[in-house]
């Protein structure tokens, strides 16, 4: 530190007591006989904020030693001390940089015995002896330490590019900046090497440097400015010259399957290459831009996209959805994913429906079919309530049995829901029976009597086993034409069966009698006279 080095007050003490018998006496303050004699003017002070116990100082002398001299202080052209007596000196406890400026003293010559006549308290002004005269001026320089008022930011570039860098610092460290004397030293670093100028490289000293051509050998994350003043040397923050940041698409999205009124989504994954700067996004449908719209889109502009389709719009599943993505503040370094597409299925339709009555003889073949519309169609044939485990649009049975009769549903499901057919009856009847001879069959199945008949007749059975038995009536063709019995027997009881021609509305002609139990079946013939 470079310090002006103060004239000891001493010295000066002694000399304005020798002046004091040099000069001739004059009594009458009035003329201004005296003169005040500058010994040693003020000299410059140049110290670092926060220096302390520094002061100005000037050195005067009355000729007379029975007389003082009066002493003031301005700065910048403003008075900022009272008048004091035989004391030029102007002390600073701490230096801060407000204190600097442009110093001077004012001073004139008194005589501290001055009364007045009219009984007036003393003033200076009153004992003055001497014209007021002022020092040389001085300078103050208390002289800040460099400081860097905010960091040195990265910055982006590509190469081939030109960039200039700047940071915003306390350099100058003194109060006379219309003349500055003590500039900051400032020198721009890579790492632990200083950058010097070449035919790249312009300002490698100073407050702003300029790069033209970037180079790949360029980027780093390294630079920092080192700035050293007369009070302290101070490192800026590590910045970066970095490439510009790309978007790279991570993972693709691929094509979904939803329903009508369902929310499906398309998710694209990306990153930055370089992993602090955020990223944008941007879907696009069929080459339009996506904006959030309620019942349709949600999330436009992230990495996921919500997509409705309802029976309004007019989304066909052809449409191809992109997504654009892009580092925030580099819209032309992006990147745009595959194009895919969304698949919209509904809830299934049934075009053809089953018919509700489907007859057939034993042995004879039955088909029952639906045709549906709808995407990824599954059928579920049940009969009486039981899955037939057939995922087919048709049912087909190629020799039909008495167990085969009863109600047949058909239920189509996708992922957006199932619709059930019509119920469909199966009624299945014997072939027809030529013979009325007992097949001894252990059924006992007794001839009806009378036999023909006109109105009413009996039947009777009485089997060997128990078990559960029916009893139908059918024409010559084979067609039911009553159900005359279903339930179980106990073996060895007689079970009567009456019929009555009028109630079953029948004709005259030739009709068969089947019992069957299990596998064992008895027919027998009646006629019918009206």
């Amino acid at each position: 530190m470079k310090t002006r080095v103060l004239h000891n007050l001493g010295l000066a003490s002694i000399a304005m007591f020798c002046l004091s018998f040099l000069m001739p006496t004059n009594t009458m303050a009035q003329y201004y006989p005296e003169t005040a004699i500058i010994i040693e003017q003020p000299h410059d002070v140049i110290e670092c904020e926060g220096s302390l116990d520094q002061f100005l100082f000037v050195v005067a002398a009355p000729s007379q030693k029975q007389y003082k001299i009066a002493y003031r202080w301005w700065k910048d052209g403003r008075v900022i001390s009272n008048w004091v007596e035989d004391f030029g000196q102007i002390t600073f406890d701490t230096l801060r940089y407000r204190l600097s400026g442009v110093y001077r003293a004012e001073m004139f010559v008194f005589d501290p015995n001055w009364t007045s006549l009219y009984g007036n308290s003393f003033s200076y002004d009153s004992a003055r002896l001497s014209p007021i005269v002022f020092s040389d001026q001085a300078n103050l320089y208390a002289l800040q330490k460099p400081e860097f008022m905010k960091d040195i930011k990265s910055v982006f570039t590509n190469l081939g590019n030109g960039i200039s860098l700047t940071f915003e610092a306390q350099i100058y460290g003194e109060h006379n900046m219309d003349n500055p004397t003590y500039w900051t030293q400032i020198q721009w670093f890579r790492g632990n090497t200083p950058l010097t100028d070449n035919e790249r490289y312009e300002g490698t000293k100073s407050s702003i440097l300029n790069i033209e051509n970037i180079m790949a050998t360029d980027f780093a994350n390294d630079y920092k400015v080192r700035l050293i003043g007369e009070c302290d040397t101070l490192w800026s923050n590590n910045f970066a010259i970095s490439e510009e940041p790309n978007a790279i698409v991570t993972l693709q999205p691929i094509g979904v399957e939803g329903c009508v009124d369902d929310v499906v989504q398309l998710s694209v994954e990306a990153e930055s290459s370089i992993s602090t700067v955020n990223l944008a996004y941007q879907w696009w449908v069929d080459g339009v831009m996506i904006m959030d719209e309620a019942g349709k889109f949600n999330g436009a502009k992230t990495p996921n996209l919500n997509v409705t389709l309802n029976l309004d719009l007019l989304y066909d599943g052809t449409e191809e959805f992109t997504c654009q993505v892009w580092p925030v503040g580099y819209s032309d370094n992006g990147a745009i994913s595959n194009s895919v597409m969304i698949t919209w299925k509904t809830v299934p339709v049934i075009t053809t429906d089953l018919s509700s009555d489907y007859s057939a003889k034993e042995n004879d073949m039955v088909e029952m079919y639906i045709t549906a519309t709808g995407n990824n169609l599954t059928y579920t044939w049940t009969k009486d309530g039981v899955d037939l485990a057939n995922n087919n649009d048709s049912l087909v049975i190629d020799m039909v049995s008495m167990d085969d009769a009863g109600e047949y549903v058909v239920t189509v499901s996708n992922d957006c829901g199932e619709v059930t057919s019509a119920t469909a009856t199966l009624a299945v009847t014997q072939g027809p029976v030529v013979t009325s001879v007992n097949a001894e069959t252990g059924l006992g199945l007794t001839q009806n009597y009378p036999n023909p008949f006109t109105s009413n007749t009996t039947i009777t059975f009485n089997s060997q086993r128990s078990g559960n038995a029916t009893v139908v009536m059918t024409d010559m063709l084979g067609n039911v034409v009553a159900n005359l019995f279903n339930g179980f027997v106990d073996a060895g009881v007689e079970t009567l069966i009456p019929i009555n021609a009028n109630n079953m509305n029948l004709n005259s002609g030739t009709y068969f009698i089947t019992l069957r139990m299990g596998d064992k079946v008895e027919t027998r013939q009646v006629s019918v006279v009206r």
